[in-house]
């Protein structure tokens, strides 16, 4: 009953500074080894929105940024985690690191639970919460679950990440480059809302996954499956009572391929309950049409940047609610970041850099309200509402055979 009172307590007050980011890397270098230039405790090595694999998130930047709530996400490649001794060493070696930054800066917490997030974000703490992309060489056995979740803190899933493994089908991303990571592209004969779906879904070990998971509370993230895997998995989800996630997405009718959110998972989230990360990134706005929504009359090249992003913002919060909106911003991900606004040379993020540093967190803020005053991309009730709805995994019933 106190609690219910503290919790009550704790939702009427403002006790955010600002908002989340459900998808970031901070400790990729032991994810990548050599490809991979920068580290968490070593300087910057972005220089531009352009730069890939080169560090534009490290401790002095998410000291510095305006996130209370830093969704960390853990990923190894399985042949360069050899720099790190294997892929489950490397994300061990990612929790060490992650542990080591909150001994050395006591304001923050890594939370496992809700409760622990809302007990630190009240005593004006901020929280890291540890979340896996890609299941695969890492929670292989129910032993690897329970010394990765139990022990060690992993409080979200994302059980499929670039390409087809044993657990399941990956989505199809867009371009060439991208499509060498899964090559049954070529051969797929399936489509879905104009774009060409992987004709894999989940195996039979990938439903032993998620029920292991569920069974355990763990949040299932759904980016990155293919359109099979998710429509078997939200059948899943909805059964075990656990409200749909998607941490770092775009809206496929603008992406134009089976990575971006579909129409149809997005009225899932609207029926089901669930919470959705847009990705500021050119890579994943691309040909957003911006003539209708953020673009100044007068200006013949809006092109992409935050405008397009505000786009797809206004768009996925008019669909599911803006409370049920954030950004999954996937520093140093590997993924070029926003272009300067081409519009209005009115915040830093308008230079020629543009938006590539995660502690310009704020300026994206101030420039996307200046677009449009109903947008608020670190907002405290989209904090609120992740919080919420993580209460409600925790709260969520086993599954059932």
């Amino acid at each position: 009953m106190k609690f219910f009172f503290f919790t009550l307590f704790l939702y009427s007050n403002s006790i955010f500074s600002a908002g989340i980011d459900l998808h970031s890397h901070p400790f990729m270098k032991h994810g990548l080894g050599p490809l991979f230039q920068g580290s968490f405790f070593s300087p910057i090595k972005s220089k531009s929105y352009k730069s890939l694999l080169k560090s534009n998130l490290n401790e002095t930047t998410l000291i510095n940024s305006e996130i209370d709530i830093l969704v960390v996400a853990l990923y190894t490649h399985p042949i360069l985690s050899i720099f790190s001794g294997g892929p489950k060493e490397s994300i061990k070696r990612q929790i060490d690191e992650a542990e080591k930054f909150v001994a050395r800066n006591p304001e923050w917490i890594i939370a496992t639970s809700p409760k622990q997030a809302e007990v630190a974000l009240f005593e004006r703490k901020r929280v890291l919460i540890l979340s896996l992309e890609g299941a695969e060489h890492i929670l292989e056995t129910a032993e690897d679950i329970d010394y990765f979740i139990q022990k060690r803190g992993i409080a979200i899933v994302t059980p499929i990440h670039l390409n087809n493994t044993h657990f399941g089908g990956a989505a199809y991303m867009r371009g060439f480059r991208k499509s060498l990571l899964n090559p049954s592209k070529l051969i797929s004969p399936l489509k879905s809302e104009g774009v060409k779906i992987n004709f894999k879904g989940m195996s039979e070990k990938g439903r032993w996954l998620l029920k292991e998971l569920i069974k355990r509370q763990v949040w299932i993230d759904l980016t990155h499956g293919s359109d099979l895997f998710i429509a078997e998995a939200i059948k899943m989800l909805q059964t075990a009572n656990q409200p749909l996630l998607f941490t770092h997405t775009a809206l496929r009718k603008y992406y134009k391929a089976e990575r971006g959110i579909a129409q149809w998972m997005i009225d899932e989230v609207k029926s089901l309950g669930g919470f959705i990360g847009l990705v500021p990134s050119e890579e994943m706005i691309l040909e957003t049409n911006t003539t209708t929504t953020t673009c100044p009359k007068g200006c013949m090249t809006c092109g992409q940047g935050v405008r397009a992003l505000s786009t797809q913002y206004l768009e996925l919060s008019t669909a599911i609610g803006k409370d049920n909106v954030a950004l999954g911003q996937d520093f140093n991900g590997g993924i070029p970041h926003l272009g300067p606004d081409n519009c209005s040379k009115s915040t830093l993020i308008d230079e020629k850099s543009g938006y590539f540093n995660f502690s310009q967190d704020k300026e994206l803020h101030n420039k996307a309200q200046e677009i449009h005053p109903d947008i608020s991309l670190f907002s405290e009730s989209s904090a609120k509402t992740f919080l919420k709805l993580w209460t409600k995994v925790r709260n969520s019933s086993k599954s059932r055979e």
